[in-house]
């Protein structure tokens, strides 16, 4: 708004408007995914007797976020759920975040999720230590609702100074 009175006064011959300025606009509010995350601490050894205790976990997550999501006015197709457990070696004070299948968790699962974790933490930390025992942390849901994106108009270059 006041741009080229400025550079007038301080002797500025270019003034540059970009049409959607800044990481933290308006537009890109308008415009961005709406994300809720939803976390419970549950201290517990990964093994098939919590499975029943977890999946009623990740059911009323997902219940929540579509609850929360359809009274911000997006429709369930348009939101994806990512299910993860914060996991750790037993005794470690570290977690690392493993991807959990969006499906009920079964003991027939469970040996994929060790392994995941064991290649994680091997990745992370350049070991690890199949065999040892694991705990969950805490159990997690991410849910993002995709917003429509609007089609901008191509504004054209602006010629000469306005004061």
């Amino acid at each position: 708004m006041h741009a080229n009175r400025l550079a007038a006064e301080l002797g500025i011959p270019v003034v540059v408007v970009p049409p959607s300025p800044g990481v933290a606009s308006a537009m890109g509010m308008l415009i961005s995914d709406l994300r809720h995350d939803y976390r419970i601490t549950r201290l517990t050894d990964l093994g098939p007797t919590g499975f029943d205790a977890l999946n009623e976990i990740y059911e009323d997550f997902e219940s929540k976020a579509f609850g929360d999501l359809s009274n911000e006015g997006v429709d369930r197709e348009n939101v994806t759920l990512e299910h993860y457990l914060d996991m750790r070696y037993v005794g470690q004070s570290w977690t690392l975040r493993i991807p959990t299948p969006s499906e009920r968790l079964t003991e027939d699962r469970l040996a994929k999720l060790e392994s995941t974790f064991h290649d994680s933490h091997h990745q992370s930390y350049g070991y690890s230590v199949p065999g040892e025992p694991l705990e969950i942390v805490n159990v997690g849901l991410l849910a993002v609702g995709r917003a429509p994106k609007p089609r901008l108009e191509n504004v054209p270059d602006g010629v000469g100074a306005r004061s």
